[in-house]
């Protein structure tokens, strides 16, 4: 993380009384370093619509601040299992949230190891339960999208 990144995004969420910022990040492998453009078109239909199809990251939460009033909001079903969480909270946020600031700097770094969790071939159960767990956040998602 660049050590400024939360005091520029509070600022700006601050003086332009945002609910949500977000910023760019980099993924870093051992290879290689390319940023992650985020969403840039502000409109919650604009939004949705990249949360739910994009990738990589976007309804990630590693790369926003969010007002403290959505984060406590009574509203919020919070996500069941640990595939997806972040996607299931941000766009309830978005979906609560009015008004939304993004910064077009990479501030956040994301390391990509080999060697990592997500990265590495899993036996046909693991890969079975990370779908079912992944597809019990998503019917959050679908239920929020009904009522």
């Amino acid at each position: 993380v660049d050590l400024n990144m939360y005091e520029i995004m509070y600022q700006k969420a601050k003086v332009d009384d945002y609910d949500i910022v977000w910023c760019d990040f980099s993924i870093i492998t051992n290879n290689s370093k390319f940023c992650s453009k985020q969403v840039s078109n502000l409109d919650k239909i604009s939004i949705f619509k990249q949360l739910l199809i994009s990738r990589p990251f976007i309804g990630s939460l590693c790369n926003r601040i969010i007002k403290r009033e959505l984060v406590f909001d009574k509203r919020i079903i919070k996500p069941i299992t640990q595939f997806c969480e972040d996607l299931v909270l941000v766009f309830q946020y978005t979906l609560h949230g009015e008004k939304f600031g993004y910064i077009s700097t990479p501030f956040y770094n994301y390391r990509q190891h080999n060697e990592s969790t997500t990265n590495l071939s899993r036996d046909l159960r693991t890969q079975i339960n990370r779908f079912i767990q992944t597809k019990k956040n998503f019917d959050i998602i679908e239920k929020i999208i009904n009522n």
